[in-house]
């Protein structure tokens, strides 16, 4: 979900309005808004951005920094994911992808906590999708899990194949809940 706030780049028009996905939980459909703490949320699938109103109609402005925090998130976040889920996978010695389902896990977690935790904070644009869309995106990998199931499902491993899609997309949830649970939890305990 994406938040505005006008006018708040620097050499930017009042007319001209900051998108940034992940501020608020809550789904209210495509291109409903409300508003909020002085923040009008909207569901968009695109990217944090300026959007500017004038005479040309509506201007997009990609902001570099949030794209290179991207980046650099995505490039660790990769880099994790091959760590530990190669890691976790040769450590089982087993041909089930436990790999990637615990990066896949561990990430809902992570993820969990930060939604939570991040929408208490006053972190910057750039560090909220460093860590969210960047290292987390990098780090979780939907394409290898269904790649993986396909795969036992061609080899005819139909019982291992929907353990496998299932048990990843109940663990995940169960992880995201627990990640937002424990940082609701420790932010309740400091405030």
């Amino acid at each position: 979900m994406y938040a505005t706030r006008p006018g708040s780049a620097v050499g930017l028009s009042s007319a001209c309005r900051f998108t940034h996905p992940l501020i608020d939980l809550h789904h209210f459909g495509p291109e409903r808004s409300y508003v909020a703490r002085d923040t009008t949320v909207f569901l968009r699938p695109a990217v944090p951005m300026y959007r500017c109103r004038g005479r040309g109609g509506v201007g997009v402005v990609w902001r570099m920094r949030t794209i290179l925090a991207v980046a650099a998130g995505g490039a660790l976040g990769a880099v994790a994911r091959y760590g530990i889920g190669g890691w976790f996978q040769q450590a089982t010695r087993s041909d089930f992808p436990w790999g990637t389902m615990l990066v896949n896990v561990t990430g809902s977690l992570v993820l969990g906590f930060l939604m939570v935790w991040l929408r208490a904070t006053t972190a910057s644009v750039e560090v909220r999708t460093l860590l969210t869309v960047g290292a987390l995106g990098g780090y979780t990998t939907f394409s290898t899990l269904t790649y993986e199931t396909a795969a036992m499902f061609q080899e005819g491993e139909w019982r291992r194949a929907g353990f496998y899609a299932l048990g990843s997309l109940v663990l995940g949830l169960v992880a995201l809940m627990m990640g937002m649970a424990v940082a609701d939890a420790l932010l309740r305990k400091s405030g």
